[in-house]
Order: structure tokens, then sequence, then C-alpha cells
């Protein structure tokens, strides 16, 4: 395992209310994470809450292609969803702190882990975007983006790393409804959907997968909690506010876990919605791109 170092990187460019704030990242190295530490015009740091409202999205390219495409508060509810349970409050979002991980650092292994760090031996550009919402750059919002990246000064190409990727959907009544047009590439392992939705106005009772005609996972939110914790996840759910009902096959916390697309000719979600009609919801798809088809 090389050595990590975290250095100080370009600050983001723009930052403004409405506006979209960019960063250059230098192509040096291999990347385990981008730290990016949100600042009001006082030099402090700001909450989580108003992260949550002044970055709407984030968007990571490597050469142009987009390998983050995100909400700031989908970004911290992953944080807490994979790193919570290591900590004694629960909660490991911290204020002024959006971490972008690359590495999962969670599994068994770190070597295993450490697999999908950025290497940028054969990248000709890295940049970040932040869409700022409308309070950015006022009293106690965002008005300075500094960048840090986690990082070892080895050289690599890019190889099997992980992407975030979001469609959008929409349903406008209760009752079940199918998704059918989620891609399904060949050589691309998925590790996780994350159906993100509003749990104020709605309830998302079950969510059945199928795969070439066959249901392969049919569960409810008390099942994936029960199955979830078990593999020291943190399922987030919020009643309160934006609530993630999540189908994750890393629940294994190794190389072994992931659902290849290969040979996926036909590939369905089912949500049972109650209550009221979730109107707008993301899915979010976790891939690993550039997977080893040899790879067992």
């Amino acid at each position: 395992m090389a050595f990590k170092n975290v250095k100080k990187l370009p600050d983001f460019t723009g930052v403004a209310a409405d506006a979209l704030a960019t960063a250059d990242v230098p192509e040096q190295g291999e990347y385990f994470s981008n730290m990016l530490r949100c600042l009001d015009s006082a030099g402090e740091e700001v909450s989580v809450a108003n992260m949550k409202a002044d970055i709407t999205n984030l968007r990571g390219l490597i050469n142009g292609e987009t390998i983050i495409d995100a909400s700031a508060e989908f970004l911290l509810k992953l944080q807490n969803y994979y790193y919570a349970a290591q900590s004694a409050s629960g909660d490991v979002n911290a204020v002024g702190q959006l971490p972008l991980n690359y590495a999962r650092n969670f599994y068994k292994s770190s070597i295993e882990g450490d697999v999908f760090g950025l290497g940028m031996g054969d990248i000709d550009s890295f940049n970040l975007e932040v869409n700022c919402g409308a309070a950015a750059a006022t009293a106690g919002h965002i008005s300075k983006i500094e960048n840090r990246g986690e990082r070892s000064e080895m050289s690599s190409a890019i190889g099997q790393h992980v992407r975030i990727q979001k469609f959008p959907q929409n349903f406008g009544s209760t009752g079940e409804q199918e998704i059918t047009d989620l891609p399904r590439e060949p050589n691309v392992g998925v590790l996780a959907y994350h159906i993100s939705y509003d749990d104020t106005t709605t309830d998302l009772d079950e969510v059945t997968l199928i795969i070439n005609s066959s249901e392969l996972i049919k569960v409810t939110k008390q099942d994936i909690i029960t199955l979830q914790e078990k593999s020291g996840r943190t399922p987030q759910f919020d009643a309160a506010g934006n609530s993630i009902f999540t189908l994750d096959f890393a629940l294994s916390n190794d190389l072994t876990g992931y659902l290849d697309m290969s040979g996926v000719a036909d590939l369905r979600i089912r949500t049972k919605w109650s209550n009221a009609a979730p109107a707008n919801y993301t899915i979010y798809r976790e891939a690993v791109f550039g997977l080893n088809p040899n790879r067992k």
C-alpha cells in the first residue's frame, strides 16, 4: 500500500449565488479522496444544513467524462451510510467538510479498498464542478470552497473506479412503478442502487429487483435495515426529510461484492409507494467501471 499524503489543491473559483463554481485538480499521482472545505465570508466552516442547501449538485469529470453526479445532500448521506457505524455519535458529517471518497475504506482489506483510487497516469484533465444555491455567498453560507487531495505520489492508469450516476424519476400516484430504462453496460459492476426521496410526503414500502425476468431481490424497509446493519452500514431513513432506500450488492465488503451487468438483457426496479405520490425522486447508481471480466 502506497504512502498517502494530503495536499491543498487549487480552490474553487466562481462561488456565488446560482452560479457554477469550478476547480481544476492536478493530474498527479493517485487520488483516494478529495475533501472540500466549505467556508463562509468570515472564514468559518459552514453548517451541514447549509452545505446541503448551497451545493445543489456536484460533478466530477475525468477527461471530460462524468464520474460523479450528485447533490451534496446525497453525498453526505452516503458518507453516513458507509461510515457512521464507526462513530460513537452515529454521524460522521462534519461542519464545512464535503468528502468525495474514491477508495472504499470500509472494505475488510485496505489494499482491496484502494483498488478504486483514481490513477492519473493516463488522465489529461480532472475537474470538479459545483452548482451553487440561491443563498451561496450570503452570511453563514458558502463563500469559499477549498480543495484538498488525499493521494499517493505513485502514478498509475485510472483502471477500475467507482462512478456515482444520477437518474431522475417521476411517479404521479401511489402503488407500483416499474423502472425499465436504467443502463446495463457490459464490464460494469453495480455496487448499489440508492433511491432518494422525500420521506415527509410519501412512503416507499417495498422494492423489487428483476434481472432477466427473475426476481432477484424483493425487500421492505425493515428488511434492508436488518441486512445492512449486519455489514456495518447505517441505512439513511429520515421521516422528517430526505430518505434513501438502498439496494446494496457489496455487503461482503470486498472485491467480490457487485452485480455484474455482463449478460443482463432485462433490468427492472419495481417500487411500491403509499400514503402519497412521490412525484420527483432520484435513483443514484454506484458502479465499478473498467471491471476486469476475469475478476472473481
